[in-house]
């Protein structure tokens, strides 16, 4: 019954994990430092997310979907980047 549990558990996708997935995304390949990020659950598999950082060009923001995929890794996507 445990196993079931933690199977279950594993599949959904908290808040802190996406916010924590997402800067790191933008940290690594898009150069971005100072990120911050906070998203809401859409779904118990997807949190909806707004971000804000800096990069040598100047301020950028904007919105991300965080997906726990069925493998249990994690997808995440830049819907949205602006300027300023």
């Amino acid at each position: 019954m445990h196993a079931m549990a933690a199977a279950a558990l594993a599949a959904t996708l908290g808040s802190g994990t996406a916010e924590h997935a997402l800067v790191a995304k933008l940290r690594r390949y898009q150069d971005f430092h100072a990120v911050t990020a906070h998203c809401k659950r859409h779904t118990a598999r997807e949190q909806r997310c707004t971000w804000s950082g800096r990069r040598p060009d100047g301020r950028w923001h904007g919105r991300a979907v965080v997906r726990r995929l069925k493998g249990g890794a994690i997808d995440v996507r830049i819907t949205s980047a602006r300027r300023g």
